[in-house]
């Protein structure tokens, strides 16, 4: 472990309750009343709105602590990746402002304008059924069977978050970290952020496919993605001096 920031191994007892807290939530989601968590996990409710919230909040911090020099090559790709995920989570709020681009929607599976559910991402098979795929043969089987959208996602999001810290902590990306002006990971952070997604893997694997608390549980681990987004932005974006929520998971 090569990078100073990783002298700090303890996460604050704010970013443990609140990790605590997500473990906990995940457990009512795989168990609660139904009904309630419908209420809370429905498309365009409170889950849904709230992984936006984390994403906006993400590019808003990055944007505000743009002029400060350090990691200004993350925080220009973070803004990028948090506004175009936001976007895609609420369909680049086409549902709060009725408007329309049929180019778009008459690819898309739901026909709203977004692209992680445009029939060449997957869409349809990732909403509807996999025997959508019985048509194709080969590699185009392969390609529409596992590489879609959600997918894509989770993989970038398993390669920042796990195999990025590793690599770094083992020392083997040190001239790119140096160059490139990586930011560093806590261990301890990345082991709640996993934890927490973990519970939530577990619970789905569980479950029944294509039921409405699977669903559920799924936009619940979006959550947490987008929540380890933003606190791994606080960690690196926000300035020490301005800090004001205690020490950060990679600082």
């Amino acid at each position: 472990m090569t990078h100073s920031n990783l002298s700090v191994f303890a996460l604050s007892s704010r970013e443990f309750a609140i990790w605590l807290g997500c473990a906990a939530l995940a457990v009512f989601f795989a168990l609660g009343d139904i009904g309630f968590i419908g209420a809370l996990a429905r498309e365009d409710h409170f889950v849904e709105n709230l992984t936006a919230l984390f994403f906006v909040s993400g590019a808003g911090l990055c944007l505000w602590f743009i002029r400060d020099a350090s990691y200004r090559l993350a925080k220009i790709g973070w803004i990028f990746l948090c506004l175009l995920f936001a976007g895609e989570e609420t369909s680049w709020l086409q549902r709060v402002f009725d408007y329309s681009v049929p180019a778009v929607e008459q690819m898309n599976y739901q026909r709203e304008f977004n692209l992680h559910n445009l029939d060449i991402l997957g869409g349809h098979i990732r909403v509807q059924d996999q025997a959508a795929v019985e048509d194709h043969t080969g590699w185009v089987r392969i390609i529409k069977k596992h590489l879609h959208s959600q997918n894509l996602f989770n993989l970038g999001f398993f390669t920042y978050f796990l195999v990025l810290p590793i690599l770094l902590w083992r020392g083997s990306l040190k001239f790119l970290q140096k160059k490139l002006d990586i930011p560093a990971f806590n261990p301890a952070f990345v082991a709640m952020v996993w934890a927490c997604v973990g519970v939530t893997i577990v619970f789905t694997l569980m479950m029944e496919p294509e039921t409405v608390r699977r669903h559920y549980m799924l936009e619940l681990r979006e959550v947490y993605m987008s929540l380890a987004i933003l606190i791994h932005i606080f960690s690196f974006a926000i300035p020490a001096k301005d800090r004001k929520l205690g020490q950060g998971p990679g600082r």
